[in-house]
């Protein structure tokens, strides 16, 4: 199913406005990049070299545009803890742009984890985000403790949909690498579906799978069709008692009875006989069992609805 686009609508629960507290303040400066730390939960895992060149160049070529925003570390004078903009940061340090000087709107009165949401914020109009990303968030603040019903509402998103991103962490190492490799591909969605096809099946079968899906190109409907063969695969059989006796008549007519005491019968009366057929079944089964009327309906003379 298809995730909701984000809204950086206050209402929506998401956005800078739902993160900063009423009293924040910041100011812009200029602090040395060399001096900003990651944040204890990054809002992003996946920083490509690739991209870390294209914000430098673009730097070079129109200078920083937009300030990251960071607060003063609290135990490191002259230090500072990002919020949002760890891209940029990275690409001045590599590229030693403008002396490693880079323009911050600094924080007061903001804690890590407020900041910490703030990047995620920002970083939800971004269309580096991916779902990988998301879900490495949310689960980093789950395993500190902060319970779903919780992310749930500061994300806007309801614990359906989280619960797709919480797929990420019941993948297989190397599923999840094969994840962490092709964001744009493993979505959300997708993960779900790798992570039923763990359960239905086992990692290898997974594995292959994915392999098939990434290297192929496939589309989430033919992910989709393949764990749901995995499924009926798994389904098990109807156990059926053993046979305790049974008859043969004719070329195709046989008569079976099971050890629970149930019948089965396949035959072929000549249709001249079936009225005879009929009445000496109804008189030899009513030896042994109360005869029943039809539901809806009653029985005639000489007719059993079985």
């Amino acid at each position: 199913m298809p995730l909701p686009e984000f809204s950086n609508e206050q209402e929506s629960g998401v956005g800078r406005d739902a993160v900063l507290p009423d009293r924040a303040e910041a100011k812009l400066k200029m602090i040395d990049a060399r001096h900003v730390i990651q944040n204890s939960h990054p809002p992003r895992q996946l920083y490509t070299d690739e991209a870390i060149k294209v914000i430098a160049e673009s730097i070079k070529r129109d200078g920083q545009r937009d300030p990251i925003h960071v607060i003063e570390h609290p135990a490191r004078p002259g230090h500072f803890i990002i919020g949002d903009g760890w891209t940029r940061v990275q690409a001045i340090r590599s590229y030693e742009i403008n002396d490693c000087q880079i323009l911050a709107r600094v924080h007061s009165g903001l804690s890590e984890e407020q900041a910490s949401w703030l990047g995620y914020a920002q970083n939800e109009s971004r269309s580096q985000h991916t779902d990988f990303d998301r879900a490495m968030f949310f689960q980093g603040w789950h395993h500190s403790g902060l319970k779903w019903e919780e992310i749930s509402r500061r994300t806007g998103l309801s614990k359906t949909l989280l619960s797709f991103y919480a797929s990420y962490e019941k993948l297989p190492t190397e599923i999840l690498n094969t994840a962490r490799n092709f964001p744009e591909k493993i979505t959300a969605t997708v993960a779900q579906q790798l992570a039923r096809a763990v359960e239905l099946s086992d990692e290898s079968k997974a594995m292959l799978l994915t392999s098939r899906f990434v290297s192929g190109d496939m589309p989430q409907k033919w992910l989709k069709d393949e764990v749901a063969k995995l499924s009926v695969e798994k389904k098990p059989r109807e156990h059926r008692p053993a046979v305790s006796f049974q008859r043969r008549f004719g070329v195709d007519g046989a008569y079976k009875q099971r050890s629970d005491g149930r019948v089965e019968m396949m035959v072929a009366i000549p249709l001249e006989r079936t009225d005879e057929f009929n009445t000496r079944m109804v008189a030899l089964l009513s030896e042994f069992m109360e005869q029943q009327n039809e539901p809806g309906g009653s029985a005639k003379d000489g007719q059993s609805f079985v």
